[in-house]
């Protein structure tokens, strides 16, 4: 609200300065309970992202400068959730085959990927 304050835009137009993304909803992916955290684990030691930056705080968001990619456990259901998004549908795209690339080379036959 303080920056708001300062503008001469109006708040319509100051919020159209800010670039739309593209994004997904919480994506889930099931997984049995007692095998959701160790799977996350792995993931986050076999994984290579070139171009992202890894952050492992509750599981592993990967940054880039157009977007994200986000993988964790559920707490409190028997899934592991995603969600990804990027400034436009490609870079959505590439986050997201990155992501697939990854969770298929760990685990060909186990994931019925949602995206």
């Amino acid at each position: 609200i303080s920056l708001l304050s300062t503008q001469a835009l109006s708040c319509h137009d100051f919020f159209k300065l800010i670039p739309d993304s593209v994004n997904t909803p919480e994506l889930k992916l099931p997984m049995e309970e007692e095998k959701k955290f160790p799977f996350i684990d792995q993931f986050i030691k076999n994984s290579i992202f070139h171009t992202g930056k890894k952050i492992i705080i509750d599981g592993l968001r990967v940054e880039y400068d157009d977007g994200f990619g986000l993988i964790r456990a559920s707490n409190t259901s028997p899934y592991l959730i995603l969600r990804f998004e990027g400034l436009t549908t490609e870079a959505l795209t590439r986050i997201q085959n990155e992501f697939r690339k990854n969770l298929l080379n760990l685990a060909p036959k186990l994931l019925s990927l949602p995206f």
